[in-house]
């Protein structure tokens, strides 16, 4: 679906564990580290402790292909993607399957993506999409999570991002779609790359007479 939509992000086929930062299991983990980009400051307000339940890392491909093209994105810039979450130092890629990493190796140890933007998104370039290594809502444990096994947790990202990207298509159309009293605006793309979901949202703002 993420090809599909024109995605430069993929998930990678690994498992994130982390010994250190985590809900009181290794396979729980707590991503600690957030961009310093004053652009998506918004989304990273109080946000320093996020659950990744069962997480993946995320990859690059500059072709916009899954599969293809595969670059790391902790040192690796494609054109108007934007990494805005990222593992603890101590996050350890395993790779337990018949299929290979593509940007990263079975036993890497580092702060790799959890969370990435894309802006300009899609054939008319007028798109947000936003993947995560684990589900952002909706699943056994998301991101949204305030809390678990006692650890407090910063689930405000998922809001925050939602907010930002509605803000910002809002202030970017230029040609939107009308009916009377609404602005129908480009659509935002949140891309739950753990459990491979799309979940489309239409932001509908109340045109301003």
């Amino acid at each position: 679906i993420l090809e599909e939509v024109g995605s430069h992000v993929y998930p990678e086929p690994i498992s994130v564990s982390d010994a250190y930062s985590n809900c009181n299991a290794s396979y729980r983990v707590v991503a600690n580290g957030t961009t310093t980009n004053t652009m998506f400051a918004d989304i990273v307000d109080n946000v320093d402790a996020v659950l990744m339940h069962g997480p993946t890392t995320l990859y690059g491909s500059t072709s916009a292909t899954a599969g293809a093209d595969a670059v790391a994105l902790e040192n690796t810039t494609i054109a108007d993607v934007y990494p805005l979450l990222y593992y603890g130092a101590s996050a350890t890629i395993g790779d337990s399957d018949l299929v290979p990493p593509l940007a990263h190796n079975d036993g890497d140890v580092g702060a790799f993506v959890a969370m990435t933007i894309e802006l300009n998104a899609g054939s008319t370039e007028d798109s947000v999409i936003v993947v995560s290594g684990a589900s952002p809502y909706g699943d056994y444990m998301p991101m949204s999570a305030d809390e678990y096994y006692d650890v407090p947790l910063s689930g405000n990202i998922v809001k925050q991002t939602i907010d930002w990207s509605i803000d910002y298509l809002t202030a970017t159309a230029t040609t939107p779609t009308t009916t009377p009293g609404f602005t129908i605006d480009p659509v935002l793309l949140m891309g739950i790359a753990g459990v491979v979901v799309l979940v489309i949202i239409i932001a509908i703002v109340v045109k301003r007479r």
